[in-house]
């Protein structure tokens, strides 16, 4: 199932939309429902961008580029790499989760998400074809990538909205500084401040490394 943005041609029509205070027909609709919006970075490769890719028909989303943050659930940028100058968010929570990924011969995408590493236990290390370390499922030959996740309240079209944002492999080190300035500030007693008691701008740069080269 698909769904698109038709525009409602109200000439004639019973309810005159603009003025309208009655049931929206929406009261049932929960945060559950919809789920939570995650931030997502377009590389070059992203099926977002990438025409050639076998997932751009499904996946496009208009006007983005390298480097932007884009909303895959609703096809929004919402920010411009190069432009912009940070997207305001403020963190509620954070946790290391590990996600299990088909591997590309299976076909790819996502399985599932593990919140203890005792996964990992079941896992060895691999180097693939392309020469890069990941860690498989020895049973399924699934993928397992370690995963920083920040649970966040994002500045977003003018109003302040949940969502969640996920670092893996490259952006790793992207986390890791968060998480380090995060934990330096304290209190005027001298205590930890908590994670939500500063807002913070975030943006993308491009980082290299070797013949590789990603935004992060």
């Amino acid at each position: 199932m698909s769904t698109e943005l038709v525009p409602f041609a109200q000439p004639g029509a019973l309810v005159n939309f603009d003025t309208y205070q009655g049931p929206t027909g929406l009261e049932t609709v929960t945060q559950a429902d919809l789920g939570t919006p995650r931030f997502t970075i377009v590389q070059d490769s992203s099926a977002f961008f990438k025409k050639t890719h076998a997932a751009y028909a499904e996946k496009k989303i208009e006007g983005c580029n390298p480097g932007d943050i884009v909303l895959p659930s609703t096809k929004q940028v919402i920010y411009t790499h190069g432009i912009d100058k940070g997207m305001y968010v403020v963190p509620t929570g954070y946790r290391t989760l590990f996600q299990e990924w088909k591997s590309r011969a299976a076909g790819g995408g996502f399985v599932t998400t593990h919140a203890s590493p005792n996964i990992l236990s079941k896992c060895k290390e691999v180097v693939d074809i392309e020469g890069r370390r990941k860690v498989v499922v020895i049973e399924s030959g699934n993928e397992i990538v370690e995963t920083k996740t920040f649970a966040v309240i994002a500045f977003v079209n003018g109003i302040w909205s949940q969502a969640i944002i996920s670092m893996a492999g490259g952006n790793m080190s992207a986390a890791r500084e968060w998480l380090n300035r995060a934990t330096s500030i304290r209190l005027p007693n001298g205590k930890q401040s908590p994670l939500f008691s500063h807002a913070y701008s975030i943006g993308t740069t491009l980082k290299r490394k070797n013949a590789n080269a990603w935004y992060a």
